[in-house]
């Protein structure tokens, strides 16, 4: 919320003013005004998804991305105008009695969290948090999905990527094997899942610098 704060714009919409209105303008506790926020709500309801790229929105959008304070950015109301979405098949993998899905490549999170899931589905993690072999087995299916996100995972449109091979359960048998016994992996490396193309890539060496950050707003009735 520091990072948040030192923004301006962002750090006008606070939880009074965007969930429930300003009281200077006669709001009180409980209404649900969505304060400045209605005003983005109801341009998009009336006037569709181009509302968002075009317009007030988009001009407000690149006005605070170019003048964010110590780090502006060179977006303009052109990028936002051109942009087109592109709609991706899911990934999607069995956990329990439930098909978890989510975003495909370019994204890497559906393929990563989908490997952890497919291996820990092999365990009985009934005893939760009060065990410890849970944590150890938690965090060593993650580490091993995090090393194949390393050195597969890529922007789909510009690198093959073997996607279903990645959360193939064959592969994933594989992956469990390794986390058989009480200690944790000495040392994880990325695996070698099937797919169709002869290309082996390099790990990812780049810098990790911060970057997805999640903001969640939830209301006084638990709506986020």
């Amino acid at each position: 919320m520091e990072r948040v704060a030192s923004h301006p714009r962002p750090a006008q919409l606070d939880g009074r003013g965007v969930l429930h209105g300003d009281p200077a303008d006669g709001a009180q506790p409980g209404d649900q005004d969505l304060g400045q926020a209605s005003e983005t709500l109801r341009s998009l309801a009336n006037d569709g998804v181009r509302a968002f790229y075009t317009g007030e929105i988009a001009q407000d959008i690149v006005e605070t991305v170019r003048n964010a304070p110590g780090n502006p950015g060179v977006l303009s109301e052109l990028d936002l105008g051109i942009y087109s979405v592109r709609e991706r098949p899911p990934v999607c993998v069995s956990f329990r009695a439930h098909d978890v899905c989510g975003m495909g490549p370019p994204s890497s999170g559906a393929l990563t969290v989908g490997q952890i899931l497919g291996m820990l589905d092999r365990f009985d993690l009934s005893t939760g948090a009060a065990e410890a072999d849970n944590w150890r087995l938690i965090g060593d299916a993650s580490r091993l999905a995090f090393a194949d996100r390393g050195r597969y995972m890529a922007d789909s449109d510009f690198v093959p990527m073997p996607t279903k091979g990645l959360v193939d359960p064959a592969y994933l048998a594989t992956r469990v094997a390794l986390l058989a016994g009480d200690d944790a992996l000495p040392e994880v490396a990325a695996g070698t899942p099937e797919w169709d193309h002869a290309m082996i890539w390099g790990d990812d060496a780049s810098i990790e610098f911060p970057s997805t950050s999640h903001i969640f707003i939830v209301d006084s009735y638990g709506n986020a």
